[in-house]
């Protein structure tokens, strides 16, 4: 019993020890924090490299969205949708196909 109040103390004693660190090290670092959370809320997925530029005090710096672009350069997110094909030639998915008697 004796081993397992000695164990429970240590225990309590990291605990606390990592909170009072994490909060210390959060607390300290809280304008970068922002900047990061505003970067987030603009732009849903953001670089290392960008994370690392907001903690320098530096903005983020994309092409415009109304550019002809098709996303950030650099994200790891995947582009959804197909991309336009050309109108001179005919859309394969449409038309075509014929129903088969079963």
């Amino acid at each position: 019993e004796e081993t397992a109040k000695l164990i429970d103390e240590e225990t309590r004693r990291i605990v606390n020890a990592g909170y009072d660190k994490a909060w210390e090290v959060l607390s300290s670092h809280r304008d970068d924090l922002e900047s990061i959370t505003q970067a987030l809320m603009e732009y849903e997925t953001i670089t290392g490299a960008e994370v690392e530029g907001l903690m320098r005090g530096e903005k983020i710096d994309r092409p415009d969205d109304n550019d002809d672009t098709r996303g950030p350069v650099g994200t790891a997110v995947p582009v959804a949708g197909r991309q336009a094909k050309p109108t001179d030639e005919p859309d394969p998915d449409i038309g075509g196909m014929e129903p088969q008697p079963g």
